[in-house]
């Protein structure tokens, strides 16, 4: 006789929660300036853990931080406006969120504004378009030099460079740069074009300018977001 136990039903997988992303703006300074984009996501994991907030971790088997820097920032350079992207497992109080951050972070980071974004939204680093520099104070005679070379890179057509013995045009790169006047001074702006494959580093302005640039402290003052899907509030 036939064995007639029924067939189990086949068990379905249980699906985890969604996970919350927040986009975060943050400050970097002080000694910080010195670390990498890789040593960043190290810190931004244990100030996270200090904090309480539940981040996500990829699968796999060396599970990782779902953390999602903008861009790069280059050694030595401070910034104003940095982004990043964190997944979490449970949807933090956004309210609080600056403040238990900025309570576990070491000094030089510090987070300013946090807000949803939708799960569908392009990584950052396909996003960036361009980003903002400004150089510190430069005392009058430096400053005016600096001031003529404004106007005659502006005027260039062409700017031949070289990058890791390739050739390329740094001008078509240059969106904006302009000399502004302090008193005794001023200070140099510039908005550059930061694409894959095409990026004005503002060192190689810079030196364009006839400025020594290891002698000229810089500051990332924006990062320049292609349009997307608006932000959820």
């Amino acid at each position: 006789m036939e064995n007639s136990t029924p067939t189990p039903a086949p068990v379905k997988p249980v699906q985890p929660p969604p996970l919350i992303r927040v986009r975060v703006t943050f400050t970097k300074s002080g000694s910080l300036i010195y670390t990498g984009a890789l040593d960043m996501q190290k810190i931004w994991e244990r100030v996270l853990r200090r904090a309480k907030l539940n981040i996500a971790y990829t699968q796999g088997f060396n599970p990782g931080p779902r953390i999602n820097l903008a861009s790069p920032l280059p050694l030595g350079v401070s910034s104003e406006q940095e982004l990043a992207d964190f997944w979490f497992v449970t949807c933090p109080d956004l309210n609080e969120f600056c403040e238990r951050v900025n309570r576990a972070a070491p000094p030089g980071m510090r987070a300013l504004t946090a807000e949803i974004v939708p799960l569908s939204t392009p990584a950052l680093q396909t996003r960036v378009d361009a980003a903002s520099y400004r150089t510190g104070f430069m005392p009058g005679e430096l400053f005016d030099k600096a001031k003529l070379s404004v106007d005659s890179l502006l005027s260039a057509e062409t700017l031949p460079r070289e990058r890791r013995g390739k050739p390329y045009d740094l001008r078509p790169l240059i969106l904006s740069l302009k000399a502004v006047t302090e008193d005794g001074g001023g200070h140099i702006e510039m908005t550059l074009v930061s694409r894959e494959g095409a990026t004005g580093r503002a060192d190689e302005v810079l030196s364009a300018l006839g400025l020594d640039a290891s002698a000229v402290t810089l500051t990332r003052t924006k990062i320049l977001l292609k349009p997307d899907s608006p932000v959820i509030k």
